[in-house]
């Protein structure tokens, strides 16, 4: 069986280590790969959103598996591609379609699916500034921990410089209230 592995993270060399082992291997392919996954099987470079490019490499190379790791191609729609093309749609596929990846990929798009559709989840604040993050999280008047979905596709993404930012200001403000606190509770003592 011919396999081409998508990725080029710890992840895809762990999956290729195993996989370079089944009997059932004969050939091993990895876009784009890394050092690691060179010793496994073979690395291509070729762009893991080209879902085109890689359905002729599919075709070229009789590829029978398709194992997906990074979201991003599946956010884009992979999957649903190599199902509608009719050359590729016997491929055995592992990874999730366009709306299965988004609902894992996105957390304010599955927030959202679930508020819809009555699943009972936590509360979650959206913010589209950092500035309003920080003024969120003044006026709170718990201690709570926060989580910071770092969601990124193509023209949407934030830097992580900015979402450090973030991270600092609110464990400024943080340690300004707690100051703030324990000066009160001296006045009041």
């Amino acid at each position: 069986m011919n396999i081409l592995l998508i990725g080029a993270g710890g992840r895809e060399h762990a999956f290729a280590y195993k996989l370079s082992q089944s009997t059932l291997c004969t050939q091993l392919f990895i876009a784009l790969g890394n050092a690691g996954t060179a010793e496994f099987g073979k690395n291509i470079k070729m762009n893991p959103n080209d879902f085109e490019t890689l359905g002729q490499f599919c075709i070229e190379n009789t590829i029978e598996l398709l194992i997906v790791g990074p979201e991003e191609p599946l956010v884009l729609g992979m999957r649903d591609y190599f199902e509608a093309n009719e050359n590729l749609k016997n491929i055995l596929f592992i990874g999730p379609d366009k709306m299965g990846a988004t609902m894992e990929a996105s957390k304010d798009w599955s927030k959202a699916f679930m508020y819809k559709n009555n699943i009972p989840e936590d509360e979650m604040h959206k913010f589209l500034s950092y500035g309003r993050c920080v003024i969120f999280e003044s006026f709170h008047n718990e201690l709570n921990d926060y989580v910071f979905d770092y969601y990124f596709i193509k023209e949407g993404y934030y830097s992580i410089v900015m979402v450090m930012v973030i991270i600092i200001m609110l464990v400024v403000v943080k340690l300004i209230n707690l100051k703030l606190l324990v000066l009160l509770k001296k006045k009041m003592i």
